[in-house]
């Protein structure tokens, strides 16, 4: 009996928990976008029905891939709040103070480019695109 007891509370709060949850928005359907895109498309262009299905199909296949590669890479985590920015700025300066009274001028540099490659990945350490073409 109590094992029961214990069950169906334990069910409950998780249900609650689950209720308290909101759901992340979910993006429109590649349908809904194509639908969108097609009304934009009649009132900005005049084309041929034979080049208007070409467009569509076009999309069609671009919304399809974009949905596949967005699943693949999900957003990066919302930024921390001020009051909680603020804590984390304390505390590195609280380590920056410590650390710069234990090196020297140049090693501090250093340790602080470091900081800033581990933190930018090496998706942002390849070298710039070369400027376009006259």
């Amino acid at each position: 009996m109590k094992k029961t007891i214990v069950l169906l509370a334990s069910l409950f709060f998780a249900s609650v928990v689950m209720a308290q949850q909101p759901d992340a928005p979910k993006p429109p359907s590649v349908e809904d976008r194509l639908k969108h895109f097609t009304e934009n498309l009649d009132k900005e262009m005049t084309l041929s029905n034979e080049k208007k299905q070409k467009v569509v199909a076009a999309y069609k296949v671009f919304f399809g891939k974009m949905d596949e590669l967005r699943a693949k890479n999900p957003p990066p985590p919302p930024p921390p709040p001020p009051a909680i920015k603020e804590e984390m700025d304390k505390l590195v300066a609280d380590r920056d103070s410590k650390l710069q009274a234990v090196l020297s001028a140049e090693q501090f540099k250093t340790l602080k480019e470091m900081e800033k490659k581990r933190h930018m990945g090496p998706r942002h350490e390849m070298p710039p695109p070369p400027p376009p073409a006259p």
